[in-house]
């Protein structure tokens, strides 16, 4: 099976060389054709770089990518007992799950019949924040499971797409509401037990949006000394679970290493 991994700068290179059948010499070479476009000062007007990239060299090589799938890789923060046996399941799927989870962080002494009241009062309070936590527990196709395409991007300063390594979107949802009727942080109490987490995964489809991204990752690296602040694509699994068997890696990297 050919996948595009783009786990770091090397797995990009190679998986590259594998899709397009060719050397790592001849991919660079191959990549830095888009400079002369590049050099046009009204380039701006022509296509996004990445697009400007893609074209030129799949233009200039003259054949098709040949790749079964793409690795992307899931960024949350998690207990660090998690280990997905059961794959990762979109928020509509682990509800009790995470209640529970919460519950087990609450004061001593905290009533679980309070507990079960809150949790009702999620599905009708008129917050902003309640009103975010039924989008996702009502509407299955907002509901991810998400990847990134860059590993690298876990590791970048300065990004607002890092915030599922601070709480899952879901947690705070629920840990606002409950402070404004309790006074308890329990955002804070999920962020002491729980751990940053990037799990890689692989979807067997074969991305062209993923490739040209990948394609613009190498020319950065190599053309601007690197890819800091890089938008790429985004895997969206639309509110269904990605199986166990599609799992490659879970990892907990040191929260002083990543760029959140």
């Amino acid at each position: 099976m050919i996948l595009l991994d783009c786990e770091t700068l090397a797995s990009a290179e190679l998986s590259m060389g594998n899709i397009f059948d060719v050397s790592r010499d001849e991919l660079y070479r191959l990549l830095t054709l888009a400079n002369g476009v590049f050099e046009d000062p009204d380039w701006r007007r022509n296509a996004e770089p990445s697009e400007i990239v893609a074209e030129k060299f799949m233009t200039t090589l003259g054949r098709r990518p040949v790749f079964d799938g793409v690795c992307w890789f899931h960024f949350t923060r998690v207990p660090p007992t998690m280990d997905f046996s059961g794959g990762i399941l979109p928020p509509i799927d682990r509800l009790d799950d995470i209640w529970e989870l919460l519950f087990s962080m609450l004061p001593q002494g905290f009533k679980r019949s309070d507990w079960a009241r809150f949790r009702e009062s999620m599905t009708t309070r008129s917050a902003h924040y309640a009103h975010l936590y039924r989008m996702k527990t009502a509407t299955r196709g907002l509901a991810g499971p998400y990847g990134m395409l860059l590993k690298e991007i876990a590791f970048q300063p300065g990004r607002a797409d890092l915030h599922y390594f601070q709480t899952p979107e879901i947690i705070e949802d629920i840990s606002i509401c409950f402070r404004e009727d309790h006074g308890f942080d329990l955002q804070g109490e999920y962020v002491k037990r729980t751990m940053p987490c990037i799990v890689k995964f692989i979807c067997k489809e074969p991305e062209e949006g993923a490739l040209k991204d990948a394609l613009y990752y190498l020319y950065l690296s190599r053309e601007r000394g690197g890819a800091k602040g890089i938008q790429a694509v985004c895997f969206d699994a639309g509110g269904k679970p990605i199986p166990n068997s599609d799992i490659l890696k879970v990892e907990f990297p040191p929260p002083s290493g990543l760029g959140t």
